[in-house]
């Protein structure tokens, strides 16, 4: 399978349209936000892309962040585990991917 990344510069304004377009095209979209992912903007995006490009979609479209801790730890290998990793990101698209 082959991806294309929208890296998002800027929030406001936010490119709707080449978001949308991308997911119409695709068919599919994983948002990969470093932010815990629950109750997260990148969940709001998400639910609007869904809403207006539900028909194009082949799949849901998911979330893919942090893991959620009370706080950020102090330990760099327990901070690995938390944050998205290239190994972790890798897995979902594949996961994504093979939908």
């Amino acid at each position: 399978g082959q991806i294309e990344i929208v890296d998002l510069r800027t929030l406001a304004p936010l490119d709707e349209a080449t978001i949308f377009e991308r997911a119409k095209k695709h068919g599919k979209v994983l948002f990969i936000t470093e932010d815990i992912a629950r109750n997260s903007f990148a969940e709001s995006i998400t639910g609007r892309i869904q809403s207006e490009c539900f028909e194009y979609l082949d799949a849901p479209v998911r979330v893919f962040g942090a893991k959620e801790v009370p706080a950020i730890p102090l330990n760099s290998i327990m901070e690995m585990e938390m944050f998205p990793s290239k190994d972790k990101v890798a897995e979902q698209m594949r996961k994504m991917l093979e939908y």
